[in-house]
């Protein structure tokens, strides 16, 4: 009786060591997999899509918690995934060159190139919009005006003080704030010029909230202005916007903006199987994330990897290029890390 006793409790040991083991694993795989994804500004029109990318790979076990932070922009975003605050991050690519070859914010700096693409997500165009009242018409007329060229750690303030003020060497006034500040400063006449992001042919809240006060102008870049700009800084890119491009000024003429593909990048250290269910989840769901933003998410994600050899020595995931493969995908060989190689 003893014995059987003795057996029992034994059993009973085992079983709820095994419970506490179970539990123990699950909270740890669980704090394996929660995850934290930067998208480079505040949510807006063109982060809702990020934002629903996020909860749905929570839901398919792709990171149990996917939390979504806002750095507050590209250069900061950039920051964010050195410094390991976050696992995923949605950046462009010329923060990205910065990055790897040690120039802008990261000067001084040491950094290594371990930074892996996933996907190109979207293209953002940074226009430059004036107040259509001043006799402005391309970037030099801007030399001695007042003009807010984007808020601190963004994407489109780096590109344009390194295209007008380094390359182009036209001396603007510069209202420097945050974004309140630089609509606020085109609305009572403290400036005359207004960079921001805009992804797909409409314009940003921030300019739709200016032309209710004053009337804008979109202005550009000559192809000889574009020309100098990338000799002195090739990762750089342009495109010419047809006429009335942006659907709140049909009678805009064409001009030729800054452009920049927005990425989706990790660490090397990534976890292979996350970037490939990742990326594969993310790709062969596009529609779901098209049908929230038609404009913004609009390309072919299997036919732009072209877009991320601009930016030279921008590497894929090797989870990223196994899906590629898998859909018969030819991953260009600049994209291939030196890890499998």
């Amino acid at each position: 009786m003893n014995l059987s006793l003795k057996k029992v409790k034994i059993i009973s040991i085992f079983i709820l060591l095994t419970i506490f083991m179970s539990l123990v694993c699950g909270i740890s795989y669980s704090q394996e997999v929660q995850l934290t994804f930067a998208s480079y500004c505040q949510p807006a029109t063109h982060s809702y899509p990020i934002i629903v990318l996020a909860a749905e790979l929570g839901k398919e076990g792709i990171g149990e918690n996917v939390t979504v932070i806002s750095p507050g922009g590209a250069q900061a975003t950039m920051a964010a995934l050195y410094n390991n605050e976050v696992e995923v991050a949605a950046i462009v690519g010329d923060a990205i060159y910065e990055y790897i070859h040690n120039t802008g914010p990261w000067e001084e700096i040491s950094t290594t190139n371990n930074v892996r693409a996933l996907y190109t997500i979207d293209i953002g165009d940074n226009p430059i919009a004036v107040n259509a009242n001043e006799d402005i018409y391309n970037v030099s007329d801007l030399e001695g005006r007042r003009v807010f060229l984007g808020f601190p750690g963004s994407t489109h303030r780096a590109n344009a003080e390194m295209a007008i003020l380094k390359a182009l060497e036209i001396d603007v006034i510069d209202v420097v704030g945050d974004l309140r500040m630089g609509i606020d400063a085109m609305k009572d006449g403290r400036a005359v010029g207004f960079v921001k992001t805009v992804v797909g042919t409409s314009l940003d809240a921030s300019h739709i909230e200016m032309m209710t006060s004053v009337p804008l102008r979109i202005i550009g870049f000559t192809e000889e202005q574009v020309t100098k700009i990338q000799s002195k800084f090739p990762w750089l890119s342009y495109r010419e916007l047809p006429k009335g491009f942006y659907s709140q000024l049909p009678d805009n003429d064409p001009v030729i903006v800054n452009t920049s593909p927005r990425i989706i990048a990790c660490q090397d250290t990534f976890s292979e199987e996350y970037a490939y269910n990742w990326t594969k989840y993310t790709i062969e769901n596009w529609d779901k994330f098209v049908e929230l933003n038609p404009v913004q998410m609009s390309h072919d994600p299997l036919k732009t990897l072209e877009l991320m050899t601009k930016v030279d020595q921008l590497f894929l995931h090797p989870g990223a290029i196994r899906y590629y493969r898998e859909k018969g995908v030819k991953v260009p060989k600049e994209l291939i890390p030196p890890e499998m190689k």
